[in-house]
């Protein structure tokens, strides 16, 4: 469902809308937030049906608007034109970054929703391969005795021998100094030399 705008000062798409204001082609003094919500209302209770993209794209522009016209009431001084200027620059891209990041996660369900659609159309096979393929793999039981069965069975079943686990340590260094050996040297030689650099 596509929504249109119709207002004094714009009247058209809404998708478009958005792009005017970032543009400045559109002010956004002239705008009136209300008018926009009525008829929106108004295009709603016209339908009769909610469209889930459509509300949550009208709600995240609205909402971004509400923030920039609250904003711009704010008092400040002509110091901070300025910061103001900056400011108006970071309010236009966190408005891109959300209206990006909504068409992002709506052209991603679009695409999910489409391959779940072509997916219900595939029905897997249930029957194994036909003749002559059924037939092409040998049996591999086919020479196996019901003895060779119990043999293989009473080797299967059999208890396995616990086998002691060695772990090799061929690749360890053996330690030729404890600690404690290494803390009396120390000992011994901090009060004759005062300090001394760990550095070899």
């Amino acid at each position: 469902m596509a929504y249109d705008v119709c207002t004094p000062v714009y009247e058209g798409p809404f998708e478009m809308l958005l792009h005017l204001i970032l543009q400045e082609e559109v002010d956004l003094w002239e705008l009136s937030l209300t008018e926009l919500v009525d008829s929106f209302l108004r295009e709603l209770e016209a339908i009769g049906s909610l469209d889930l993209d459509v509300a949550t794209q009208f709600l995240l522009v609205a909402s971004t608007l509400i923030e920039l016209k609250a904003r711009r009431l704010l008092p400040g001084t002509a110091d901070a034109e300025l910061d103001e200027e900056l400011m108006r620059f970071e309010e236009r891209d966190l408005l891109l970054s959300r209206l990006l990041a909504c068409k992002t996660f709506k052209d991603v369900a679009s695409m999910i929703e489409g391959r779940l659609a072509a997916g219900a159309k595939s029905v897997a096979r249930s029957a194994g391969p036909e003749e002559p393929f059924r037939s092409l793999a040998p049996d591999p039981l086919l020479s196996t005795t019901l003895a060779q069965f119990r043999a293989a069975a009473l080797r299967a079943f059999a208890p396995k021998e616990e086998i002691e686990q060695v772990v090799d340590l061929f690749h360890v260094q053996p330690l030729r100094t404890s600690v404690r050996e290494a803390i009396d040297a120390v000992l011994i030689v901090l009060p004759q030399t005062g300090a001394v650099s760990f550095r070899v």
